[in-house]
């Protein structure tokens, strides 16, 4: 399937976008050289799908026991991260998104959920472009329901290890052994060296955090976020398999539970964006 994908180009940008796996950018250069973790198989998906590109995650991170309220009524979502008994970052990663336009630079997918990725009514539109300057995307989610919507999103974006990171945390969210965040507590030392600057390779980094700005650093990029996104999240495995997860987040993780999500309102739309340039 691969060889399906839908590639772009400016100058010395291109990207291979999947629409048929979450509309997600499973390959993207800059001169020849990978910015994001490219997907190089298949069968890659079956180990982890969330480390390779770019997924789109809603609803965002983990959802403890896969079960919310909202409004007076209570909603299951699957429980895919079984062992800790969580719904771990929704379904539109996987799912097949319709391509409305493609042309030398850009690409425009959709997905029309009517509740069997999430039990809300709605429509995502994504538009990947690479241009001179970088590869940019933005995100328009229409609630098409008839009454609210809460909505957390995120984007599990997995850069190659590339020298320093440098990142605008703000306050980290302590999680329970289930991963299921208790409350916001100031950065350790290590945290503090990620705003200052600093090498992952050998750091054991995974997190949630507050965002106290929008641009982020990794190695000689820059990944700049619209200001919805109020969280980074961030994960590298044990600091030596030369990824490093720079995730934007808008709401909490498990945000459906303790309110922090996005009220959306019968059809509105909030756009977020997001761009990958050269520091």
């Amino acid at each position: 399937m691969l060889s399906d994908a839908l590639v772009i180009k400016k100058g010395l940008w291109e990207a291979a976008i999947l629409p048929e796996i979450g509309a997600n950018p499973v390959k993207l250069t800059y001169k020849g050289e990978n910015v994001l973790r490219p997907l190089e198989d298949m069968e890659a998906l079956k180990v982890n799908p969330f480390l390779w590109g770019s997924p789109i995650l809603i609803p965002a991170n983990r959802t403890d026991g896969g079960r919310f309220t909202f409004e007076g009524k209570e909603y299951t979502l699957p429980l895919n991260e079984a062992r800790l008994n969580n719904n771990l970052h929704g379904r539109m990663y996987q799912l097949d998104f319709a391509t409305e336009r493609v042309d030398d630079a850009t690409v425009v997918s959709t997905y029309e959920n009517k509740g069997e990725a999430y039990p809300f009514p709605f429509r995502i539109k994504v538009t990947a472009k690479v241009e001179e300057d970088g590869f940019s995307r933005t995100f328009e989610i229409t609630n098409t329901g008839e009454g609210n919507m809460p909505l957390t999103f995120a984007l599990h974006t997995t850069f190659v290890e590339n020298g320093e990171i440098t990142v605008p945390l703000g306050r980290a969210h302590r999680r329970n052994e289930r991963h299921i965040p208790l409350y916001y507590g100031n950065l350790n030392e290590m945290e503090q060296s990620i705003c200052k600057g600093v090498s992952p390779r050998g750091l054991v980094i995974s997190g949630y955090f507050t965002s106290v700005g929008n641009v982020a650093y990794i190695g000689p990029y820059s990944l700049t976020v619209s200001e919805n996104f109020d969280h980074w999240i961030m994960y590298n495995n044990d600091g030596y398999q030369g990824y490093i997860c720079v995730e934007p987040q808008a709401g909490r993780s498990n945000g459906l539970n303790d309110g922090g999500y996005i009220l959306l309102a019968p059809d509105r739309t909030d756009v977020f964006t997001n761009k990958i340039a050269l520091r």
